[in-house]
């Protein structure tokens, strides 16, 4: 598992998803529900900000509070176990996490991994 991966389920438990969403890993995670309006922002907001095609990435419903959502974007490559031997170090990769006002629709900010 790669440090990025390894950070990633770490940042889903101090996220508190737990039961179904971690039992069944991160598989579960990623076939969490993501309302099409949510998808269609993440997307025109990648699309604005990065040189990514939509098969090189996933959006994933992390939370949902009452008017405020946050989804993960997640670089497919993140997730990839390191093939050469090389030693990964510490950060965040390319993906990012947005928060979203469901009222408005519209994204209030975008954070990155540590």
């Amino acid at each position: 598992m790669t440090d990025v991966r390894r950070m990633l389920v770490a940042a889903l438990l101090l996220l508190g998803l737990t039961g179904a969403a971690l039992g069944g890993g991160l598989d579960a995670i990623r076939s969490r529900p993501v309302e099409p309006w949510v998808s269609d922002l993440a997307h025109h907001h990648v699309a604005a900000t990065r040189n990514w095609a939509r098969t090189d990435y996933e959006v994933w419903l992390i939370r949902e509070k009452q008017n405020w959502i946050e989804i993960w974007v997640i670089d497919l490559r993140d997730l990839e176990p390191e093939t050469d031997g090389s030693e990964v170090l510490g950060g965040g990769g390319e993906s990012f996490s947005l928060e979203i006002d469901s009222v408005s629709q519209r994204i209030v900010r975008e954070l990155h991994f540590q």
